[in-house]
């Protein structure tokens, strides 16, 4: 299994222990929840969120349970107490850098089911040291690249990787900005 395919895994079991942690579902639901809340910045497939539903039931943390409605039969899946102590661990753990954007905007979004103060802080204090960490890498980027000497051969092509670094930087600095807001808010206690 790649690192790539590592991180999918943690990050669909994740999610799906947070839309869980807001009420029990069917898959057929949290892939509907998934579309609304999470597709803004991650597509998740019915089979990725299949295999993240069977890992957390192998893993007990989560339940199934079959339900009739109409009569037809529903599995209907429950965060387990062992789910729950997961969610929380993972909301608070440092965040990975090549997956910044992703995971701080999932963590983001499932803040709301964490009805402690304190651990929604530290949630927020994460995202912001990473921001603030790949902010400096590309800050040092920038200045390593200002020494650069470019062939005339090859100024296009530097000019527009240039302007993606700038792109990155002014993203970044847009980024922390608004997660140093949020996180003075919630110090603060304010919705």
């Amino acid at each position: 299994m790649t690192a790539w395919d590592e991180w999918i895994e943690w990050f669909m079991e994740f999610c799906v222990l947070g839309l869980l942690m807001i009420r029990d579902m069917t898959i057929y639901e949290i892939h509907q929840a998934f579309k609304r809340t999470l597709s803004l910045f991650f597509s998740g497939s019915m089979g990725s969120i299949q295999f993240a539903v069977r890992k957390l039931l192998e893993g007990g943390r989560i339940d199934v349970a079959n339900s009739r409605e109409g009569g037809r039969e529903k599995k209907i899946y429950t965060i387990l107490q062992t789910g729950r102590e997961s969610f929380a661990s993972e909301i608070v753990a440092p965040v990975p850098l090549g997956k910044l954007e992703t995971v701080s905007l999932a963590r983001l979004s499932f803040l709301g089911v964490v009805d402690d103060r304190s651990v929604r802080v530290s949630a927020m204090e994460r995202i912001v040291e990473a921001v603030e960490q790949s902010l400096a890498n590309l800050e040092s980027m920038d200045e390593e690249y200002a020494e650069v000497a470019v062939p005339p051969d090859h100024r296009g092509v530097f000019h527009y990787q240039m302007a993606t670094l700038e792109y990155g930087l002014m993203s970044h600095r847009s980024s922390l900005e608004f997660f140093r807001d949020r996180l003075r808010r919630e110090r603060g206690g304010e919705e």
